[in-house]
């Protein structure tokens, strides 16, 4: 595996070709966790890939996960103040997060992300107050099924 995949992968997921690209995607992020550490920026590229192709098809609990995961690995080894923890966090997470409908899915998802964007001082805090102010208003709402 030499040739670089993205564009390809790219095109798949926005020709509604979605399993493929997970498929294939998954694939190159394996290939990465042998060629490289599995917290290595190689292998977190793959998995910020993954939380894009999640959010192109509509998955924003997977993609709200993947992007939390991928801005606490990256905290592991870079400042919190740095970029591109910061895309990966308030870009990603939470953009990914306001999407989420099913009141289940954003108040499972809520409390972690929380916790990531306090984790980022540079943060606008609207950011965190709004996310706040959403998961608090989720809990008070019942259930709608």
């Amino acid at each position: 595996m030499t040739n670089d995949p993205r564009p390809h992968i790219h095109n798949l997921a926005t020709a509604g070709r979605h399993s493929e690209a997970a498929t294939l995607t998954q694939a190159w992020e394996q290939y990465v966790h042998q060629t490289h550490r599995p917290t290595s920026p190689e292998a977190l590229q793959w998995v910020e890939i993954r939380a894009d192709l999640a959010r192109m098809a509509g998955d924003f609990r997977l993609a709200t996960q993947l992007w939390s995961s991928a801005a606490r690995t990256r905290l592991g080894f870079q400042a919190p103040d740095a970029a591109d923890v910061h895309a990966a966090a308030a870009a990603g997470a939470l953009c990914c997060w306001t999407q989420l409908r099913d009141p289940g899915a954003a108040v499972g998802t809520g409390p972690d992300l929380i916790r990531l964007l306090r984790a980022l001082p540079a943060l606008d805090p609207q950011h965190l107050k709004l996310a706040q102010q959403r998961l608090e208003f989720l809990h008070r709402t019942p259930s709608r099924r």
